[in-house]
């Protein structure tokens, strides 16, 4: 997280006073009493909620990757990042006491170790340079291929791995275990447990650095993307997703109150949630928090939400260093990767490989263009369309509220 907030933002940003809370509550009571109004499902962060779609099936495939996210490997990597272990970097073993970008070896140790990490899965990774305000560092992207070649389509899981200090020198000290290598290990688990499935869409799994700074090495990543024009349809941020210490597994989703694309991450995740029976409590925070990596790829213009914990049971050794390995809840991080890789599974697209050649995607779901002399029905979420043509009759139907599959049926 940005180093310009403190651990009292929960309170000062997002409550108000004493007074303006009651007088708020007196001006609801009042509307309440004179104007009739329908029901409607409504965020703790007062944003409208949609209703959520029809219906959406659990896909064994999709429990498998779910499955894949074990509490035992989360555990182990997060133990390296943060120097309760020693893990082999580079041949021999090391010892992190700090991932402060401007501290140069350690910070170069912690990328390398990401990289090797996700190369190990087999995927096809690199570094990405970036230089800013006086710093240096390196991104680590690895990517997964869909399998969309026309209007093509991605989605990207990220969480900076750099940490700080701001009670001590963070250039000799910061082991920052839930600020970020919870996140950072996050994003190696959703890897792992997605990396071996065949997707409609690519998935990326993007660990920066700079992030304490001011956001440098996702500011660097999300503008070089939008100015090659790559088609991001949706990012999930995980800053800070491994402390809690009571029984209520809930964690915050932040997005932009009105914006449409993060609406619709936000709905599908708390569907997830339920289908696959998760056990978290997904809290809404519309206020569009600009203090990590997701601000980026807001400012870039793509969708995006930020994963963050509980803001009720959030760790106070925040910035410090005692932001170590013993204060992790593993377990409950375990779980909200598990929401991720879900939501990514089903955003990307089908796992079958029976399903037919995709087509254009868009959101929400229309048809395809249809040719000349060509009839079809409109086509909404969770229906299918059609148009018939000289030669056969064409169809699409939509899997899940923003991709489309389609296939065409010639005349005998």
């Amino acid at each position: 997280m940005n180093p310009k907030i403190n651990q009292s933002r929960w309170m000062d940003g997002k409550r108000v006073s004493a007074a303006c809370l009651l007088a708020l509550v007196v001006l609801y009571l009042a509307v309440l009493l004179l104007i009739p109004l329908p029901a409607l499902a409504v965020a703790p962060s007062g944003a409208p909620r949609p209703a959520l779609p029809a219906g959406l099936t659990a896909d064994p495939a999709v429990q498998a990757m779910i499955n894949l996210v074990d509490v035992a490997t989360l555990t182990t990597l997060a133990g390296d990042l943060t120097g309760h272990n020693s893990p082999l970097i580079d041949g021999a073993p090391y010892q992190f006491r700090t991932r402060y970008t401007d501290a140069a070896t350690p910070a170069a140790k912690a990328t390398q170790y990401v990289y090797s990490y996700l190369a190990g899965l087999g995927l096809s990774v690199q570094f990405k340079n970036w230089s800013a305000g006086g710093s240096s560092g390196r991104n680590v992207v690895a990517e997964q291929s869909g399998t969309r070649l026309a209007n093509p389509c991605i989605y990207l899981v990220t969480a900076h791995v750099d940490s700080t200090n701001d009670d001590g020198n963070p250039i000799t000290r910061a082991p920052g275990a839930d600020d970020n290598a919870s996140g950072a290990v996050g994003v190696m688990m959703a890897a792992k447990a997605l990396k071996s499935h065949q997707f409609l869409c690519t998935l990326r799994y993007l660990v920066t650095t700079g992030e304490e700074q001011d956001l440098y090495g996702s500011a660097a990543y999300a503008n070089a993307a939008a100015a090659a024009g790559e088609p991001i349809l949706g990012v999930i941020n995980l800053d800070m997703i491994g402390y809690k210490t009571n029984s209520t597994y809930n964690f915050e989703v932040i997005f932009r109150s009105g914006a449409a694309g993060d609406r619709q991450l936000v709905t599908l995740v708390e569907y997830v949630n339920s289908t696959y029976q998760l056990g978290l409590i997904p809290v809404e925070d519309a206020s569009g928090e600009a203090d990590s990596d997701q601000a980026s790829f807001w400012d870039a213009g793509y969708p995006a939400i930020w994963f963050f914990e509980d803001s009720t049971d959030s760790t106070p050794y925040y910035h410090t260093g005692e932001d170590t390995f013993d204060t992790l809840n593993t377990t409950y991080a375990a779980q909200i990767v598990k929401v991720v890789v879900g939501t990514l599974a089903h955003l990307a697209g089908p796992t079958s490989p029976a399903v037919p050649t995709p087509t254009a995607i868009s959101t929400p779901v229309l048809p395809p263009p249809a040719p000349a002399h060509a009839s079809f029905l409109p086509m909404a979420e969770k229906q299918d369309a059609y148009w018939y043509t000289k030669s056969g009759r064409a169809a699409c139907r939509t899997l899940t509220y923003n991709v489309a599959w389609c296939g065409f049926l010639p005349r005998r």
